[in-house]
């Protein structure tokens, strides 16, 4: 659990954590374990493309907020 908390609030958005947090098939404690064994290059890319703005309640970026003016 340590590494979802370096990775921050969004850890399960990140390939190998995703499909853990998705699984239907698991159960809390199960996903805490799996979540343990994601494969280290994996976690390394979520440690290193953290978004640690998760962690603060900001709204939802939408299309329009990365809209880029014509001209």
């Amino acid at each position: 659990m340590d590494l979802c908390w370096e990775v921050g609030p969004g850890f399960f958005l990140w390939p190998g954590f995703r499909e853990i947090a998705i699984d239907l098939n698991l159960t809390g404690k199960q996903k805490v374990a799996a979540f343990e064994e994601v494969e280290e290059e994996r976690a390394v890319d979520a440690i290193v493309g953290r978004d640690s703005s998760l962690w603060f309640d900001a709204p939802i970026p939408t299309a329009d907020d990365w809209a880029v003016p014509d001209g």
